[in-house]
């Protein structure tokens, strides 16, 4: 986290996600049936979305250079698509133990947002990422 750019962008995915895996733990051994219907769905979404996903947020700009030989390009810009994957699982969790069926809905279109504006950010690392003889531009 004492490190600027890229890598401070993947030690904050991390950790993000390793909060939630925690909270996802907490949720399960807690086992607040009384309390709420959906306490394994905030469980489950506290993994899936909370954890996995801030883990390939975090991972991408390793991996697709290694495996797909896509260069991409940090950019600060990132951070959003991962503050908004983060407001999305917080809401799912608060809507799941509290019931509102609204709330959940929201959450959805929340975590559709940020994947999509990631693929996108994404998407523009990769072309901006291109040199100018590989994408077949001619200067």
């Amino acid at each position: 986290m004492r490190l600027s750019g890229q890598i401070r962008f993947g030690a904050m995915c991390m950790l993000l996600g390793y909060g939630w895996l925690i909270i996802a733990g907490l949720e399960l051994l807690a086992r607040p049936l009384q309390v709420t219907l959906f306490w394994y769905d905030a469980a489950v979404h506290a993994v899936t979305l909370g954890f996995v996903l801030s883990m390939v947020f975090g991972h991408t700009l390793i991996i697709f250079p290694s495996v797909i030989g896509l260069k991409l390009r940090y950019s600060a810009v990132l951070y959003l698509p991962l503050l908004l994957l983060q407001i999305s699982v917080a809401l799912r969790i608060a809507a799941d133990f509290g019931a509102w069926m609204e709330l959940r809905l929201l959450s959805g279109f929340v975590t559709v947002a940020a994947l999509a504006l990631f693929a996108v950010i994404i998407g523009a690392a990769s072309v901006a990422g291109r040199s100018p003889a590989r994408a077949g531009l001619v200067l």
